[in-house]
């Protein structure tokens, strides 16, 4: 890491060439290896700072006018985001402090020669793109697992509406006995916790719809369905966000669901039979049955 901090520095004013025959003449430089120096290169290359082909810095990343401690910033981001440690997916959680940075991140902060508040700010910066980056991926997973679900029970009974439409505040709209529901789905492939994204726009759909209902799909590793549950979004909507000011509006809320706000199954379709499908009813959509801890612990 330290070789990749030196290569950045030395290739925003030179070609790979002249920095490989800066480092053999400087003895400052001396104190890393050839092999590191080759590594630190190849790392550099890996994840994306050096142009493809070239070797050379990226000349769409602006980098050749940030300053030392600006670079050693983005290459712990990016190493980060390049590593993608276990505990960055709950970093949200583990992480809201300096003092609660892992070692990991500690040692190659104090390499880089960066700060703790650098190093949170980075941690910040690649959890929420990988956040973004697991819900595009899930949710749309998520939305076709459950019209699959509902079609086979009842064909034709679906709309994928998000499929076509992304502004009407819910992704799927299913008719089933003379009735019509607009479900939100929202998907999930983590077993241990339940976070949701509401935005403002589905947040006022829920309160003046009264066929709204949002649904949480648990997706096993291949992106396949594994559960279904309703989530009671009244109890969601008392905890919005209050506007304390007129020129202040929110946009988005994230939730924490815990399993006392969920129903295994579709709780809201009436008159569920024994012959309907199991991720339906509440009939073994527990978190024992479908190994998802957020799921509810027993039927309701």
């Amino acid at each position: 890491m330290l070789a990749a901090a030196r290569w950045l520095r030395l290739l925003q004013r030179s070609s790979v060439e002249q920095a490989a025959a800066i480092i053999r003449a400087d003895a400052a430089l001396a104190d890393l290896s050839v092999t590191q120096y080759s590594q630190g290169l190849e790392w550099l290359a890996g994840i994306g700072l050096l142009e493809e082909g070239t070797g050379a810095l990226d000349p769409s990343g602006g980098l050749g006018s940030l300053s030392p401690s600006e670079l050693h910033e983005l290459l712990l981001a990016a190493t980060l985001d390049a590593a993608r440690p276990p505990w960055l997916q709950d970093a949200d959680l583990l992480v809201r402090d300096t003092a609660d940075l892992p070692q990991d991140i500690v040692a190659l902060a104090r390499t880089l020669d960066v700060g703790d508040e650098v190093a949170l700010r980075s941690i910040a910066a690649v959890h929420g793109k990988m956040d973004l980056e697991q819900r595009a991926l899930v949710g749309s997973a998520g939305e076709l697992g459950l019209i699959a679900v509902l079609e086979e029970e009842w064909p034709g009974s679906t709309y994928h509406v998000a499929a076509d439409h992304d502004g009407f505040g819910y992704d799927v709209a299913f008719r089933s006995a003379g009735e019509t529901w607009h479900l939100e789905v929202k998907s999930t492939s983590r077993l241990g916790r339940l976070v949701i994204h509401v935005s403002r726009h589905e947040h006022e759909v829920a309160l003046r719809d009264p066929a709204w209902q949002l649904v949480a799909a648990g997706l096993d590793g291949d992106s396949r369905l594994e559960c279904l549950a309703t989530i009671s979004y009244p109890e969601l909507a008392a905890r919005a966000p209050r506007e304390l000011h007129p020129t202040a509006r929110w946009e988005s809320v994230r939730y924490a669901i815990s399993p006392e706000n969920l129903t295994g199954g579709l709780a809201f379709v009436p008159g569920l039979t024994a012959s309907a499908s199991r991720y339906l009813g509440a009939s073994g959509m527990t978190a024992a049955a479908t190994g998802f801890a957020w799921m509810p612990a027993a039927e309701c």
